[in-house]
């Protein structure tokens, strides 16, 4: 029991008139700078007398369990222990005043240590700090004081809800509005204690004072503590009633309406907006009848605390669009982004023809007359009537707004069948199609992200990517003659390097490679159109690639991010591993369409049910069934009633989650639909095949359903114009309408080809069309539609191939040619894509084995390779050699490095000896006019082996040239070569003549000076070193030309150089020194003996012995009272409530690695000899050493001299014992001749070392 506060005062007196003076003495602390002993001293003095001052028990009780039991009673519910039970601290404390500074100076205490104010720190501060730095003792103190501080932020968690205490909170943080820590903190604390009072009748008695705490955390200028009030609001809201709710949620839409506002505060309102939201749950009634179809007869209600209704509340339906639609068109992203979650919770929670009507909405708000859908609307062609936005922005959603409101299309057509997009179609995509050519990026990115949504989603229905592709397609005619007369016959200016030093003035050459704006007078020829094209494509082509991956190799599969357990657009990208030691299938989550929105407790009630071959079907790609796209509902009859779907991959995995830990799981959509006997539109179609078919990819659905004449007829020299797609029907509006609502799957019945139900062409000539397309983007005058055809052409050209090789392989037979031709830049990319590809499929067929699942396919594209690459690096070695050097010569550089190193097996020797040579000569030239200054390359210009001028175009697409940097031409034509070849260079070592590749030797040594910062390209430079060496070493080379022991000898010279740079780690130093001993035993000359010595004894003379190290005694406090315990709760941005996106970073898994192209140049990493080294291309870990961080221990960064001694005198050793067996007996050895030619100082060092350990 607690003393009531007229005991308090008769009792205790001189009790409080103490503890009223420590209590003033710490509130003053602060400005006189009080010293911990006595800051300890005062806080323990308040704690004893606390806790000796206890009220005498009116009754002892010698039941000890009964007094356990009504402790334990007492205590129930609290995460806290109350250190002080005897005493409130409103009592204690009588005035405002005083509560407010002692709860000021707690807080500030315990938690300021932290701030870092201004970024600097005054001399007072210093001064004060300073005081108290004694080391350990120090450290023991403040530990101390953080644990009496914590008694007493104990005590405020444990004090009843009253005025006195929430005036001090919010006291608190309005004093430390300068310290945000501490203000952090502060919200912590009092949500904390807000959630532990949150069921107690004085938590509604104060409600005015408990709402302004709330609106002040979730309205803070920072987003951390917004967001740790957000995270800690849910279990609070649920405890208002709805009068409450609605007067909290009346408070928060004002701020949101207020022009006034901060677009931090809005933030945070629209964020508790969505915990008010998602605090309404859909829950279930079960039959108590469990017949086959008695989870049809399922109830669903929502659920809010204790209420239970049938919708939201008036007060939430009838706002929140008049709310969220403003918000979408916000400046702040963040703050759209929450409108949009906030958007989906509420459509979530409501019925289904509200989503479409909603999705209508935010079609209509994009469309430029922002005028709803009428009936017929988009039959005239509608998607073909374009702005140009050069003229007509004004007719343009503004960006901000588009961006929002495509965020809630996109949302809504995640959960939305795609059936019921059909027969708007061409009022839908005239929409997006203006959003495609937004003048905003941003606008066109999203956009382009809906339609990969939306292509994703209807992963079984090859209808909705046909139509999406022949959408994109129409109206963009492009032939090979188009391509092929671009940019022919015009002079351009040419810039000549000469031995390194760049001219523009060497006029005018008649290349065909030069630059002219193409015309296109066609409506569509605006660039924001095609760019938001081609970024489409660009998404679509990667979900197919990655679709098709998980069937043919689910073993290398990506792994998803994330995964919840709901419905999941992207639910293709979605499996799980087992470990490689397991025996048991790799269970994947195939291409999973939309299931109805079956819920958790849906499917766990639905299982019930079920027969037992119904569950137990398996998921594999083997034998698991074809999951449906899902059927259209009966709008007559939306309610939320379960749906019963037969070997439904979302309903096993629903069922897999609810027999596991479901109640944490976010509330998915209830949309659910009865069966009936009527078909979806959306099914694919088979030839001759039943119900029973083992699953496949979207690839192969579209594939399969081609007829035998649109495969024929896919011509792509032909000029095709390409129609919008329409709708052969004579079906009234109305009659559509009525057939939209109860458009079912009934998986037992046969499918029906709708394909015929529109004009669609071949899937084969829309890809033809597409690649034609992104390969005339390549030489547009316009730089972004250059980058995204860089970005595109490699992804594409691998769906295509997966689809139909031969597609893209008639393109290269009859257009890649030694002449400069848009189209042969464009097919040249393709030719190195291809090459990449068959790597990486010849890798993973070998690591699948007989589980790869089409073979076919993949046997296919390597039996292309195989007839076609000796054609390919022929013509590849005709365009190296010509005069001009640009991004075309790079690029067929890369084929030859790609094609030696990994298929030379099917090169002729003659071939195979033609292309190293062209590889080497190319690599000499580049770096000569790099480094023109470098001795060796003096010496490659004096004998003349390299070309002494280098012609490069000024301008143009294929030009290198960035900017006006002349006096670096060269120097980026290197490392242009290096940064995309560099991952070969070790395999071309090993599988080239050594004579030839060792003129490459000393480029490759002095590169690894220029690269010594970038540690992945280091690495790799030192093993082709290593295997080069190690070549050299194991050949009998005495019958080479003096050439090659001239590259030798400038070897020697690069290692030395590389030993002298003080930048250079012993981890790099120790592998050079054994290259030196094992060319130094090929070499006749010894003057490089002489280097080697000055060199290493400089070097040691410039490395100090001191080392960095934290001086414990000017170390501040905050080092020793930084220890604020981590939160139990997220306080992280509040997340999607299905997160059911898939992230396609290339990077994840070097199965793809044509996902890498670079945003900058357009290239693609280069793919080694082995899994290794593709793994090292994409940044990918291939061993324990790889896997290491960026950052390195002291130890590893830290050159100690000690070490360098001990490395430089282990290497002189043994270079000394190799001279001295080659010395003629009774004389001097060379290694002491040449040590006696050095300086004094740097005699002394060498014989220092040498008899270091002796």
């Amino acid at each position: 029991m607690l003393m009531d506060h007229t005991e308090w005062k008769v009792t205790s007196k001189s009790s409080m008139e103490g503890l009223k003076q420590h209590f003033a003495k710490l509130s003053n602390s602060l400005a006189e700078s009080l010293a911990i002993e006595s800051e300890i001293a005062s806080l323990r003095a308040i704690r004893d007398r606390l806790t000796v001052e206890t009220q005498p028990s009116v009754t002892k009780s010698l039941d000890l369990e009964q007094d356990f039991l009504t402790l334990a009673a007492d205590s129930l519910g609290s995460e806290y222990t109350d250190p002080f039970p005897s005493f409130k601290l409103d009592t204690v404390l009588h005035g405002q005043e005083e509560l407010n500074d002692f709860m000021l100076y707690v807080l500030e205490r315990r938690y300021g240590w932290s701030e870092v104010e201004n970024g600097k720190v005054t001399k007072e501060d210093e001064d004060f700090r300073n005081k108290a730095i004694d080391h350990e003792r120090v450290g023991r103190l403040k530990t101390h004081l953080n644990e009496l501080l914590e008694s007493f932020i104990h005590w405020f968690l444990c004090q009843n809800i009253s005025v006195p205490v929430l005036c001090s909170f919010r006291n608190a943080i309005s004093k430390a509005s300068n310290r945000p820590v501490v203000r952090n903190q502060t919200v912590v604390i009092m949500m904390d204690w807000l959630h532990q009072n949150s069921s107690q009748p004085w938590f509604h008695s104060h409600w005015r004072q408990v709402q302004e705490l709330l609106v002040c955390g979730v309205t803070d200028i920072w987003s951390a503590i917004r967001n740790a009030c957000i995270n800690r609001l849910g279990p609070i809201v649920d405890c208002f009633t709805l009068v409450k709710l609605e007067a909290f949620y009346c408070t928060l839409v004002k701020i949101c309406r207020d022009p006034h506002s901060s677009w931090q505060a809005k933030e945070g309102a629209i964020m508790a907006v969505i915990v008010i939201l998602r605090n309404f749950h859909w829950v279930g009634r079960l039959s108590h009848s469990f017949s086959e179809h008695s989870v049809n007869e399922t109830s669903f209600y929502l659920k809010y605390g204790h209420e239970e209704m049938q919708q939201l509340p008036r007060f939430l339906a009838d706002s929140l669009h008049s709310l969220i639609y403003p918000l979408l068109a916000h400046p702040q992203i963040s703050v759209r982004d929450n409108a949009t979650k906030a958007f989906s919770s509420f459509l979530s929670r409501c019925e289904f023809q509200e989503a479409l009507n909603a999705l209508d909405e935010a079609i209509s708000r994009l469309s430029p007359s922002r005028e709803p859908y009428q009936e017929g609307q988009g039959d005239d062609d509608g998607a073909l009537r374009m702005q140009d936005p050069s003229m007509d922005e004004e007719l343009f959603v503004d960006a901000y707004e588009a961006e929002g409101l495509i965020s809630v299309c996109t949302g809504l057509i995640k959960q939305i069948p795609a059936s019921f997009l059909l027969n708007k179609w061409t009022f839908y995509f005239s929409v997006f199609n203006n959003c495609l050519m937004h003048p905003a990026s941003t606008v066109r990115q999203v956009t382009s992200t809906l339609l990969k949504y939306l292509v994703a989603k209807s992963s079984q229905a090859p209808l909705v990517l046909k139509l999406t592709l022949q959408s994109l397609v129409t109206n963009w005619c492009v032939n090979v003659e188009q391509i092929l007369a671009m940019h022919q016959g015009v002079k351009q200016p040419i810039i000549r390097i000469h031995q390194g030093k760049a001219t523009r003035d060497a006029g005018m050459a008649s290349d065909d490679s030069a630059t002219e704006e193409y015309s296109d007078q066609t409506l569509l020829a605006t660039w924001e159109w095609r760019e938001g094209r081609l970024l489409t494509y660009e998404l679509i082509a990667k979900f197919l690639v990655h679709n098709h991956v998980h069937y043919i190799f689910p073993s290398h599969a990506i792994q998803p991010a994330r995964f919840r357990g709901t419905a999941s657009v992207d639910a293709v990208m979605q499996s799980r591993y087992l470990k490689s030691s397991s025996g048991e299938k790799i269970t994947l989550s195939k291409s999973v369409g939309y299931s109805g929105g079956q819920s958790s407790r849906q499917a766990w009630g639905s299982q019930r049910g079920q027969s037992e071959e119904d569950s137990s079907g398996s998921a594999t790609p083997n034998d698991s069934p074809r999951h449906q796209i899902s059927p259209t509902p009966n709008s007559s009859e939306l309610s939320r009633s379960g749906s019963y779907r037969k070997k439904s991959l979302e309903q096993k995995r629903s069922r897999t989650m609810a027999e596991g830990n479901f109640y944490g799981q976010p509330t998915p959509n209830q949309y659910s639909y009865p069966e009936d006997s009527k078909k979806s539109p959306l099914q694919s179609p088979r030839k001759g095949s039943s119900f029973l078919i083992a699953p496949s990819s979207l690839l192969h659905l579209i594939k399969d359903s081609q007829s035998t004449e649109q495969e024929n007829d896919c011509d792509v020299s032909k000029s095709r114009y390409i129609p919008f797609p329409k709708r052969l029907t004579d079906k009234s509006q109305h009659q559509l309408e009525k057939e939209e609502k109860n458009l079912v799957i009934d998986q037992k019945a046969e499918t029906q080809d709708e394909d015929d139900n529109w004009e669609l062409v071949s899937v084969s000539t829309l890809f033809s069309q597409m690649l034609l397309q992104t390969i005339e983007c390549l030489g547009s005058d316009q730089w972004e539609l250059r980058r995204m055809g860089h970005q595109t052409l490699p992804i594409l050209t691998e769906a295509i191939r997966y689809f139909d090789v031969t597609l893209l392989t008639a393109l290269i037979d009859a257009y890649f040619s030694p002449k400069v031709t848009v189209m042969t830049y464009g097919l040249s990319l393709a030719v190195k894509s291809t090459l990449q590809h068959a790597l990486r499929l010849e890798n993973f067929t070998d690591s699948s084995g007989p589980n790869s699942m089409d073979s076919t396919k993949t046997c296919s594209i390597l039996d292309t390779v195989e007839q076609r690459v000796s054609r390919w690096v022929l013509i590849a070695r005709d365009l190296v050699n010509r005069p001009c050097v640009d991004k075309l010569s790079f690029v067929a550089v890369e084929i030859l490095f790609l094609a030696c190193t990994n298929f030379s097996q099917y090169l002729s020797v003659e071939t195979k000896t033609v292309v190293d040579t062209t590889c080497v000569k190319f690599s000499l030239d580049l770096f000569s006019h790099a480094h023109p200054s470098h001795r060796y390359s003096k010496y490659l210009f004096k004998a003349k082996k390299v070309r002494m001028d280098i012609d490069t175009p000024a301008q143009g697409y294929l030009s290198i040239l960035k900017g006006d940097g002349l006096h670096r031409l060269s120097l980026q034509m290197q490392h242009y070569l290096v940064s995309e070849c560099y991952t070969l260079f070790p395999s071309f070592v090993s599988n080239t003549s050594v004579c030839e590749v060792a003129r490459m030797l000393p480029t490759l040594l002095h590169l690894i000076i220029v690269f010594m910062e970038d540690h992945d390209v280091l690495k790799t430079l030192l093993d082709g070193c290593r295997c080069l060496v190690s070549k050299v070493e194991q050949t009998e080379c005495s019958h080479f030309p003096d050439d090659f022991f001239t590259a030798l000898e400038y070897s020697l010279l690069g290692i030395i150089d590389i030993i002298h740079i003080k930048a250079t780690e012993v981890l790099t130093i120790r592998p050079v020194l054994e290259f030196y001993i094992c060319l130094g035993q090929l070499v006749s000359s010894t003057h490089h003996l002489t280097a080697l010595f000055k060199v290493i004894h400089s070097r040691l003379q410039d490395v100090g012995s001191s080392k960095t190290t934290l001086d414990v005694c000017n170390s501040d406090l905050v080092f020793r009272s930084n220890d604020i315990p981590a939160s139990p709760v997220d306080n992280q941005p509040i997340a999607a409530e299905t997160e059911d996106d898939y992230e396609e970073n290339g990077s994840s898994h070097p199965l793809t690695t044509s996902l890498n192209a670079s945003g900058g140049n357009g290239q693609i990493t280069g793919v080694g000899l082995n899994r290794r080294r593709m793994s090292s291309s994409v940044g990918l870990p291939t061993d324990e050493s790889d896997s290491d961080s960026d950052w390195d221990s002291w130890e590893e960064e830290e050159e100690d001299q000690s070490m360098l001694e001990e490395l430089f005198g282990d290497f002189l050793r043994t270079l000394q014992g190799h001279y001295r067996q080659t010395a003629i007996p009774g004389e001097q050895s060379v290694f002491e001749v040449r040590l006696g030619m050095v300086g004094v100082l740097s005699k002394r060092t060498i014989s220092r070392l040498l008899h270091l350990d002796l």
